[in-house]
């Protein structure tokens, strides 16, 4: 029997947090630290508790993207959508 997991689907790719401000999505991107090798890119309206994060981290309300925010944010490969 094969094992499958996720993170191995992400290890070295580009990942987007939005909403690692919150309680939930903190916590998704501290596993993704702890368990996978992506680069994380975490954003939420908060900066203060995004820098806690210790990861590249952009405070931005979604609800008033410029049309070129994927392209700000790095092009990421996936989207963990939380806000």
């Amino acid at each position: 029997m094969t094992s499958y997991s996720l993170l191995d689907d992400l290890k070295g790719s580009r990942v987007i947090v939005t909403g690692a401000s919150g309680f939930i999505g903190g916590h998704v991107v501290r596993a993704l630290q702890q368990y996978s090798s992506c680069d994380i890119i975490a954003t939420g309206r908060d900066q203060e508790k995004l820098n806690r994060l210790e990861v590249p981290s952009v405070a931005m309300d979604l609800s008033c993207c410029e049309p070129d925010t994927y392209e700000k944010l790095g092009c990421p490969d996936t989207l963990v959508h939380l806000a």
